[in-house]
């Protein structure tokens, strides 16, 4: 017989925009913000009636939002920052996030290792004990879309050999660091979408808890190049297979 809830669950793990509104569900997160919004084709879907969204260019089309609202009416009262991260977890956040503390975070900002990190970072001050990090681009496809450059912009300019448009930059790199600097957290990073990053400060596996074991430095991971992450991929990255995950992690 065809078991047909686990290949529901393979089809969520397969990209960000169907992970995202099932771990909404799932853990009844009251509360989500999202860094890097773009055309709010992530954010808007999301049924979670205390949403927050930051972009210092929002590029959301009006027809699209009046859908979203009228299939989710909660959306009228999503809050949104035109503002970079930095300006939003200096200015906003603390009053915010004083007594509301967060329940789900996508981040999709800037795709740079250095400001992913920090963004980590602020986020993790906000997030509560059984809340969830998700980070998309933690396991580019290739070399030219783990290009390191401080925006699209600058990539298409260079045009690395085998650029098409599909851009991840250096954002793999916090995966690792995390693994060194935050060991008391579950990391892992799911192989589809061009990677997608789980972070939690609890257990969330039936069985033992991931390995953050590293024998590197902060500096190994500065000077790591794309080459160097694919010798190893599976283990700096915390790859975790499908079929792992459904079996042993407690959110599915």
């Amino acid at each position: 017989m065809i078991n047909f809830g686990i290949f529901m669950n393979k089809n969520i793990l397969s990209h960000r925009r169907t992970l995202l509104p099932y771990l909404a569900n799932k853990i009844k997160a009251k509360n989500y913000l999202e860094v890097g919004v773009k055309g709010g084709k992530t954010f808007l879907p999301i049924k979670v009636r205390k949403k927050y969204a930051v972009d210092p260019d929002f590029r959301i089309k009006s027809p699209y939002k009046r859908q979203q609202i009228f299939k989710y009416p909660f959306n009228m009262l999503a809050q949104y920052f035109a503002c970079t991260s930095d300006d939003f977890f200096t200015n906003h956040a603390p009053s915010l996030f004083e007594k509301n503390t967060l329940e789900l975070v996508f981040l999709d900002g800037l795709h740079t290792y250095d400001q992913t990190y920090q963004d980590i970072e602020n986020t993790l001050s906000y997030l509560s004990e059984k809340g969830l990090i998700v980070v998309h681009d933690c396991s580019p496809q290739s070399a030219s879309s783990a290009f390191p450059a401080n925006s699209i912009d600058e990539v298409k300019k260079i045009n690395p050999p085998g650029f098409d448009g599909l851009w991840s930059g250096d954002v793999w790199k916090v995966i690792p660091r995390l693994k060194l600097e935050h060991p008391e957290l579950t990391v892992l990073v799911i192989d589809h979408d061009s990677g997608i990053g789980i972070i939690s400060k609890s257990n969330i596996f039936t069985q033992d808890k991931i390995s953050n074991k590293s024998n590197y430095s902060v500096q190994d991971i500065h000077n790591w190049s794309y080459d160097d992450m694919v010798k190893n991929k599976v283990n700096l990255l915390n790859i975790i297979s499908d079929q792992q995950l459904l079996k042993t992690c407690q959110l599915f």
